[in-house]
């Protein structure tokens, strides 16, 4: 009796087996885990993610088992005794995530992630220093922001604040306006000019494309650098906004198709950037097969 109700559990247990209600870890490739519990297979990036949404195995094992490793590999924080992981974006900011509160010790000497700014009371909020919004609760990361530098890709506004954006770009970034003040007398950075209306844009004059909402880039061209004016020139234009041209490519880029006039036996081209020259450098490039030295002249 024994011996034939053994067989049947075997049997049973072959025919879940051979459907799929039962597996086992061999049955997951190299990019996954299983579950304790049954035997699912989930990614390996999933195992201690510390997602918000929960565990993905029944029986939270993938959330629960954690060990240091685990959680490194999905750049989170490791709760020691609670063998847990927790996002490491609450690292620091004064509440408590780990049962044991391991994530609030030792944040004196802890630097803040990028997109938090450090209070005097050691904790790490979210948001910038100066941007116009108090992050800690005694607001100190407004303080003294006259004197403060923006960081790279943020501009200051006259209320001190720094702002996402760029001065002079016909947008309103700051919430006083200012980033548009006085932009008759600014000077546009490298790589972009100026408009008739003082906004300082991305493009080149005289390009056949108009860069400009008023259009001036286009206009009075006549003796400016266009692709009319290419005869004699044995150089190659690439304009900023992303038009190129070449003598001797075997593509028209003039109009009046002087780029590809006396080409036989060519074997290089010089590159003019932006009307910029300057000193030949040794670049070599591949051209249908055939090593072609490209002389880059910037000014």
């Amino acid at each position: 009796m024994c011996l034939k109700n053994v067989s049947f559990l075997l049997f049973v247990c072959l025919v879940f087996r051979i459907s799929g209600i039962i597996a086992d870890a061999n049955d997951c490739n190299e990019y996954e885990r299983s579950c304790l519990a049954d035997g699912k297979c989930i990614p390996e990036t999933w195992w201690c993610d510390a997602h918000s949404l929960g565990p993905d195995c029944s029986d939270g094992a993938d959330e629960t088992k954690c060990s240091a490793s685990d959680c490194a590999s999905t750049n989170t924080f490791h709760c020691g005794k609670s063998m847990t992981c927790t996002p490491i974006y609450t690292r620091c900011n004064g509440e408590s995530d780990c049962p044991d509160n391991e994530d609030e010790a030792n944040c004196k000497d802890y630097k803040c992630l990028d997109g938090t700014v450090k209070c005097k009371d050691d904790t790490c909020a979210l948001g910038d220093k100066c941007d116009g919004t108090e992050d800690c609760s005694d607001g100190e990361d407004e303080e003294n922001c006259e004197e403060y530098k923006c960081p790279w890709g943020k501009i200051k506004c006259e209320d001190h604040s720094c702002v996402l954006g760029e001065q002079c770009n016909g947008l309103t970034d700051c919430n006083d306006g200012s980033d548009e003040h006085n932009c008759q007398e600014y000077e546009c950075p490298l790589q972009k000019m100026k408009c008739n209306d003082h906004t300082c844009v991305w493009g080149e004059r005289c390009n056949s494309w108009i860069d400009c909402k008023d259009g001036s880039d286009e206009e009075n061209c006549e003796d400016g650098p266009d692709e009319d004016n290419c005869e004699g020139k044995n150089h190659v234009i690439i304009h900023v906004s992303g038009v190129w041209g070449e003598r001797c490519n075997s593509w028209i880029d003039c109009k009046d198709r002087s780029d590809e006039d006396n080409c036989e036996g060519k074997t290089h081209v010089i590159i003019h950037v932006s009307g910029v020259d300057a000193a030949t450098v040794g670049l070599i490039v591949k051209t249908d097969q055939m090593k072609t030295t490209v002389k880059v002249r910037i000014t």
